[in-house]
């Protein structure tokens, strides 16, 4: 009789794949099949191989490696971007025993940076409980996405997200990864965050910088195009033909306003026989806090089902129907932006028919702005004919960011290409969505200490690669993240200290 069994490490995946989906599921395979399976104990050990702790860390960022070099990562699919979001988190304070010691964990962690400056802002450092966590995770050319490091914070100030990315990207650097974009939300901390980087209006240089570690390169801050399609539907939301209202969005002498998606819908659903539009429904009008969030609902009353029902409103108007030109001119312009920012086909050259379509959209927002400019009313009726600064900001920062980063990086990349689909923040939003409900049940504010326990659980239960059935993709090498001591052979077991 052996006096111990040795998995191969295929089988460990499998078992990991399904333990950290569910434990008693596992448990129930080994008792209903009779395998010899590894024991509970022993995955914990292997899930707990790399600790996540605050801050960005060398283990981590190895782990991060070994997994790209299995995956066989072509040259330009090291390349990516790094998008960091925050999650809300509950307040609460754990001791954890680590080895033979304890340690609090629950505080706010950013930086050592971040704690000097309170020192010296209030002659002592303050402790505070984490209420929210920043997530860096890190997206490849090829599809490769990895989490690789978190902060435990209140609120990230725009001086302490700027240091932390370019620590990310000197760290990332040196395992052989290349940031060439930034994606984050269009918060205010991340917006101040983005101007620092230029000594003038982002626009004028494109939303480019030139990059630290090589100057004939540059970086893009591109704000999240899927959070830009809720910012430009809730400016329609408050678009109304009232002296009151808060926006009375107006382009080429014609009012675009929320009440005409309303009509439109109305239209649908009384006048005609089969309806253009099956996705609306009264959810995507009667919004509240929560559906606010939502990316689909903004999206489907933006995207090209709702221009063609818009235009067949329009056509029902006869004459009257000249009042939507406008209204139809944004919704072409909304419904391109969405096509392409869900398009899994790559762009591979710089004369793709897309990227001449983005030119456009752009176009379409800065000639907005000059119509209303030019228009003599007050500065603040002015205003109310035009989305937010912010909002016009974020969206010109998807577009012309995209947009200079894919001619760069192509440029200098002759094999590679960008995926549109995957310059966003679905993956971190994937993570945090799995943190509320997979791993501790449907718990939708987890502390800091389930949330650091459970990131392994997650990297090592999701794929590590988007791989896009519907283009053919029939890859046989499994995806899910294999632990780190299959890498580098290290002992599961800690060696007692004498």
């Amino acid at each position: 009789m052996p006096s111990q069994r040795r998995y191969d490490t295929g089988i460990i995946s499998l078992c990991l794949q399904i333990w950290t989906r569910s434990r008693h599921a596992y448990e129930d395979l080994k008792e209903a099949t009779g395998l010899i399976l590894p024991s509970s104990r022993l995955l914990t050990m292997y899930k707990n191989v790399v600790e996540q702790e605050a801050g960005i860390h060398e283990r981590p960022l190895l782990w991060m490696q070994k997994e790209a070099e299995r995956q066989n990562l072509p040259d330009f699919g090291w390349g990516g971007g790094l998008v960091l979001d925050e999650m809300a988190i509950q307040k609460d304070l754990v001791f954890e025993k680590t080895g033979g010691s304890q340690k609090l964990v629950g505080f706010v962690e950013i930086s050592d940076e971040h704690k000097y400056t309170d020192i010296l802002l209030h002659g002592s450092p303050t402790q505070k409980l984490a209420e929210h966590v920043q997530q860096l995770v890190f997206i490849g050319d090829s599809g490769f996405r990895f989490p690789f490091a978190h902060i435990p914070c209140c609120h990230m100030d725009a001086y302490d997200t700027y240091n932390l990315f370019w620590e990310a990207v000197c760290k990332l650097h040196r395992y052989g990864f290349w940031v060439h974009y930034c994606s984050l939300d269009g918060g205010s901390q991340n917006r101040s965050f983005l101007k620092i980087h230029f000594l003038q209006n982002p626009r004028i240089d494109r939303f480019l910088i030139p990059h630290v570690l090589d100057p004939t390169l540059t970086v893009a801050f591109i704000m999240d195009i899927k959070h830009d399609f809720k910012k430009i539907r809730n400016g329609l939301l408050n678009s109304y033909n009232s002296p009151t209202a808060k926006k009375r969005l107006a382009l080429n002498e014609r009012l675009i306003l929320w009440s005409q998606w309303k009509e439109a819908y109305n239209f649908d659903i009384t006048d005609n026989p089969m309806r253009i539009h099956h996705k609306l429904t009264e959810e995507h009008f009667e919004l509240d806090t929560s559906s606010k969030m939502r990316n689909k609902l903004a999206e489907d009353v933006l995207d090209v089902n709702m221009l063609n029902l818009m235009q067949a409103y329009q056509a029902s108007l006869g004459a009257v129907g000249r009042e939507l030109d406008s209204t139809v001119l944004l919704l072409k312009n909304t419904s391109t932006l969405i096509k392409i920012f869900s398009d899994p086909r790559p762009i591979k050259t710089v004369a793709d028919i897309r990227l001449q379509r983005l030119s456009e959209c752009a176009n379409f927002f800065h000639g907005w702005e000059k119509w209303v400019e030019k228009q003599s009313d007050s500065s603040n009726e002015k205003k109310r004919m035009l989305l937010s600064d912010e909002c016009r900001d974020d969206v010109l920062s998807g577009i012309i960011g995209f947009h200079g980063m894919v001619v760069n990086r192509l440029e200098h990349s002759k094999h590679g290409y960008i995926i549109p689909g995957n310059v966003n923040s679905d993956a971190v939003e994937n993570l945090f969505c799995q943190h509320r409900t997979k791993v501790n049940g449907a718990n939708s504010n987890p502390t800091y200490s389930q949330y650091r326990k459970d990131t392994n659980t997650i990297i090592m239960g999701q794929t590590s690669k988007h791989c896009n059935k519907r283009n053919g993709n029939t890859e046989t090498l499994p995806l899910k993240a294999l632990p780190l001591n299959v890498y580098t052979g290290e002992s599961l077991r800690k060696k007692k200290k004498n």
